[in-house]
């Protein structure tokens, strides 16, 4: 886009175990509680969330995986939200200089003022739109099926598509799968960053 960019801001949150597998294989085995139906949709994530724990020095293996991971996401009913902001503009005049020149000859005088405005709130303009919270997880077990790590994304925004803003969420999960984050992090990426589009391009 040009002269209008989609910035995503996400809130992560991610617990783990302290002592996590050595071995770093895994494999996918749910997303939403489903196992994987193979719809052209759930590849295009599925491909994405692959990508995802390869960055992380992860290898995908089809038997006796030391993580099996679990996807789910979520996105709610939109709710509205609405305020004002301020109008500012032009109140009045601050100042004002004026500068003469008298003529001796005719007797005339000749003047020019020159106003300087002062500026304020002049009015306000109301706003409404239609606000999304949308949640990512993505927890890993072990061969006993205990939990060893949960990574989640928060995001809250005006799209309502979880097709649109998975790859976003996903991306900014990257540096925190598997870690033991202390508190909230907080990040934010642009739509259009040259990083974030070619980390879409999947091998």
């Amino acid at each position: 886009m040009t002269g209008c960019m989609t910035f995503y801001e996400v809130d992560l949150k991610s617990a783990a175990i302290k002592n996590l597998p050595s071995s770093k294989t895994f494999s996918i085995k749910s997303i939403n509680g489903k196992s994987l139906n193979g719809t052209l949709r759930q590849k295009q994530k599925v491909e994405l969330i692959k990508k995802a724990f390869n960055d992380r020095g992860f290898q995908e293996v089809s038997k006796n995986p030391q993580y099996n991971i679990k996807v789910s996401y979520a996105i709610s009913e939109p709710k509205t939200k609405r305020g004002s902001v301020p109008i500012i503009g032009q109140t009045g005049v601050s100042s004002s200089t004026t500068y003469g020149n008298y003529n001796s000859y005719t007797g005339s005088y000749n003047a020019t003022t020159y106003n300087n405005p002062s500026y304020g709130v002049v009015g306000t303009s109301n706003f409404s739109f239609e606000q999304y919270t949308r949640i990512l997880s993505i927890k890993a077990y072990d061969n006993k099926g205990s939990e060893v790590f949960d990574t989640s994304a928060i995001s809250a925004g005006t799209s309502g598509d979880m097709d649109d803003v998975f790859p976003v969420m996903l991306y900014q999960m990257v540096p925190y799968l598997g870690s033991n984050l202390t508190r909230k992090v907080k990040k934010s990426v642009s739509g259009e960053s040259r990083k974030f589009k070619e980390w879409l391009k999947v091998d």
